[in-house]
């Protein structure tokens, strides 16, 4: 077989442009640090390299969230725990004063020192860390709890004077009581309405409502009260213009009164209104002649509606924090969860303590001791959110060693794809250098320039 000078050239140069592109290749991952640099060199090892290179960023930004949910996670259990603490002196407080041997001015005392707990029970709900509130749900930036204003104008309502039955024919008679019950209507809608001016003052969740069983005016009309909807009325008593609306046979009294007299108080709460000295005898005598002749029909209605001490403004939802791919945690309790009624177990704290002041203040021992169980209740109430919320932070540091786990291995195999041996890229440069030299040297020495070489 005839070798012409041609092809000995061409397979020359094939080799040392082979050595070349090796010797580059080899001179850009030592630059790099890294086998692979362009996909062109390993497809399939370079697809499993961005793979992991995109599960570690996932992972690690879970990791991240994790990190910055604890803090907020550790800091709800500081507050609950301080909660917990507030609910316990109210305990002792209340075990010290059931007994029958503590005194009326003791009592007082007490009651004192309890609405000085509400009300650190009351700031340690409103609790933020930096600008974002810890018990608000979602609305982080909304203050959870918010006091009531304890006046409220009175919904009164009038029953139409109806016969009790009305006979049509010797077969058919209208029961005409149900019909009176469904066209009530509200008293604001006549003219006489400003007459009554009834206000209830007063903290309650229950539906009060108050029915006049006599016409007459103060003094001679007569009431009862109802605490449940009308299934249970109070015993019969006398109008005046203030009234304890109180049900004995009901549930338990919140001292909610109804007051039938614009006072200062109402005035400046009601309509924010600056009222002098003058204004106020004017506003007095007004309602003095407004109600002089003033006449209560049977039937009429004053509807409290329910007014608690404190009202929960922030979310129903709670935060919650990505742990795993498809996994999230629950990482606080709102305000509504803590101290409200949210189903029969649980109770309202809030109430409870302002019942047990108001038996403070009265030296009513039955009551006292009557409202321990309801005091238990409310530190059990913050007491199991305080466990999930130890078990949330545990959960939380077992999945951050997990993921941590999780990407020390990802980024192990990324390793072994694409980082460098230098050791062995090092001999490998050496290696490469040395064939391009040789083979630069053997072509120089078997390709002979020729005449022709030359004339061209």
């Amino acid at each position: 077989m005839r070798v012409s000078e041609q092809t000995k050239k061409n397979q020359i140069m094939g080799h040392i442009q082979k050595n070349g592109q090796r010797l580059q290749q080899l001179q850009q991952q030592m630059s790099t640090g890294k086998k692979l640099n362009k996909i062109s060199e390993d497809p399939v090892k370079l697809t499993l390299a961005q793979d992991a290179i995109t599960s570690i960023a996932h992972k690690q930004q879970i990791l991240d969230n994790i990190d910055r949910n604890y803090a907020w996670l550790h800091r709800n259990e500081i507050e609950l725990q301080h909660i917990i603490e507030i609910l316990n002196k109210v305990q002792d407080l209340v075990i010290s004063q059931a007994g029958s041997s503590s005194s009326s001015e003791g009592r007082k005392a007490s009651a004192q020192e309890l609405r000085a707990l509400e009300e650190e029970l009351f700031d340690t709900a409103n609790a933020k860390d930096e600008k974002l509130f810890l018990f608000s749900g979602k609305k982080s930036f909304t203050l959870p709890l918010e006091k009531n204003n304890p006046l409220q104008p009175a919904q009164i309502l009038v029953t139409p004077p109806a016969p009790e039955t009305i006979q049509i024919d010797e077969n058919t008679s209208i029961d005409t009581a149900q019909i009176a019950e469904q066209n009530k209507v509200d008293i604001s809608e006549l003219q006489n309405a400003d007459a009554f001016q009834a206000f209830f003052e007063g903290h309650s969740s229950n539906a009060y409502q108050i029915e006049i069983t006599k016409s007459g005016a103060f003094g001679q009309a007569m009431y009862r009260v109802s605490d449940d909807g009308g299934e249970t009325w109070s015993k019969e008593g006398i109008l005046r213009r203030q009234i304890d609306v109180h049900n004995p046979d009901g549930k338990s009294d919140d001292q909610v009164i109804l007051r039938f007299i614009t006072e200062l108080g109402i005035v400046n709460d009601l309509n924010n209104l600056p009222i002098n000295n003058t204004d106020l005898d004017t506003l007095l005598a007004d309602s003095e002649a407004l109600q002089q002749n003033l006449i209560f029909p049977k039937g009429m209605e004053f509807i409290f509606t329910p007014n608690p001490p404190y009202h929960y403004a922030g979310s129903e939802e709670t935060r919650d924090v990505m742990i795993g791919d498809l996994n999230s945690l629950k990482i606080h309790h709102t305000a509504k969860e803590l101290f409200f009624k949210t189903d029969e177990e649980s109770v309202n704290t809030f109430e409870v303590l302002q019942s047990l002041e108001q038996a403070l203040q009265e030296n009513d021992t039955e009551a006292i001791s009557g409202r321990l169980n309801d005091v238990d209740a409310s530190i059990e109430q913050v007491l199991q959110r305080l466990v999930t919320t130890g078990e949330a932070i545990s959960e939380i540091q077992q999945a951050q060693q997990h993921l941590e786990e999780q990407i020390f291995a990802k980024q192990e195999e990324l390793s072994h794809l694409q980082d460098l041996d230098m050791a062995e890229a090092a001999v490998n440069l050496n290696t490469a250098e040395l064939r391009n030299k040789v083979s630069l040297n053997a072509g120089s020495r078997l390709v002979q320039p020729t005449l022709m070489d030359f004339l061209r």
